[in-house]
């Protein structure tokens, strides 16, 4: 299954025109970084850093905007980095209990350093986007940054509440895939989509669209029909005010 995928994934970006050859190298590199002994957090999140700078850093030619590209690879290695921080803290129990490898017990990083790191990464990555010329910056906010931010808060929630009795009743999670499509889902629906075990699961459509972070910018009045589907005003998008 692992050999169609990444042949599948192989063509669709010569279709697309990117070089895939940094994804595979990052693979090749990750590997062996998990080798050796007394390599530091940020060293071993390297390859998944690069890796995801070049993909990010290629939307720069897609969208015909190169002079994004520096922004966007910054972005990407954010993004990289917490993607494999929120993976570790996701399966360190698991991992714990079965004697597996993880990054966190690999370099003696505790919980509380890893939260620093993943907020230090929020900074950079919010920083990041701010640089980007965006014709729907308020969007690209909302779905990449705050569905991110909220990510990382309940990642870190779950591992805490985690149990050794629990986690050796678990069933393996292969990859992390479950949660990852739907952190995906809940991002790209701007909330709306809430897997079962989220605490607004059960709430209405309006309740679970997140407007969450819109009320930086102030009085944006003149924006109702940027939250339709809440009718409270909320500017999320469109509204001209850049929060």
């Amino acid at each position: 299954m692992a050999t169609r995928w990444s042949s599948a994934g192989g063509r669709t970006a010569q279709e697309l025109g990117f070089d895939p050859a940094p994804l595979t190298r990052a693979v090749e590199e990750q590997a062996r970084l998990e080798r050796l002994p007394g390599l530091g957090l940020l060293e071993l999140t390297a390859p998944t850093e690069e890796a995801v700078a070049a993909a990010f850093g290629y939307t720069a030619t897609l969208a015909c905007k190169p002079h994004n590209r520096p922004a966007l690879e910054e972005a990407g290695r954010f993004f990289g980095r917490l993607a494999h921080l929120l993976d570790a803290v996701e399966d360190l129990p698991r991992d714990r209990a079965a004697g597996a490898y993880n990054p966190l017990t690999a370099t003696g990083t505790d919980l509380a350093t890893a939260r620093r790191r993943c907020d230090d990464a929020l900074l950079g990555l919010r920083m990041a986007v701010d640089e980007l010329d965006l014709e729907r910056r308020a969007l690209t906010r909302a779905l990449l940054v705050r569905e991110l931010g909220h990510a990382v808060s309940r990642a870190f929630a779950q591992s805490e509440q985690e149990s050794p009795e629990r986690t050796t009743k678990r069933p393996a999670d292969p990859g992390g895939l479950l949660s990852l499509a739907c952190t995906s889902l809940s991002c790209c629906t701007c909330g709306i989509y809430r897997p079962e075990w989220d605490e607004e699961h059960d709430k209405s459509c309006c309740s679970r669209f997140d407007c969450s972070g819109c009320d930086a910018c102030g009085n944006c009045s003149n924006c109702g029909e940027c939250c339709s589907c809440c009718g409270d005003g909320c500017c999320c998008e469109g509204c001209g005010c850049d929060c």
